[in-house]
């Protein structure tokens, strides 16, 4: 288990350091006292990441998950440079899904 949340932990900062390449605005540092980076650690990316709250309502039988607002103003900016978006947080995935997008 440590070794895939060392690859995880990996990925997270290739990913983010890549597709920042040639940008001109820093990220902000959680928690840095207002620091920027171009180049941050996939610790300060997994300290971003755990300050988002999921709020689980039951509606018409259904269970729904949103993010309540407002949430941190960098997540969507973190989430497209890990070629990713929100809608991992909010809509369940089965592994049927996962496979057909690799296909």
């Amino acid at each position: 288990m440590m070794m895939i949340s060392t690859m995880v932990y990996s990925l997270f900062e290739y990913l983010i350091r890549k597709n920042m390449e040639g940008t001109s605005e820093a990220l902000n540092q959680i928690g840095g006292g207002g620091r920027r980076s171009f180049r941050p650690t996939g610790e300060s990316v997994l300290e971003l990441l755990d300050t988002v709250d999921i709020l689980h309502m039951e509606i018409d039988g259904q269970r729904r998950r949103f993010f309540p607002k407002p949430y941190e103003p960098q997540l969507p900016r973190i989430l497209g440079l890990l070629e990713m978006d929100a809608s991992i947080f909010t809509e369940p995935r089965s592994s049927n899904d996962v496979e057909s997008r690799h296909q």
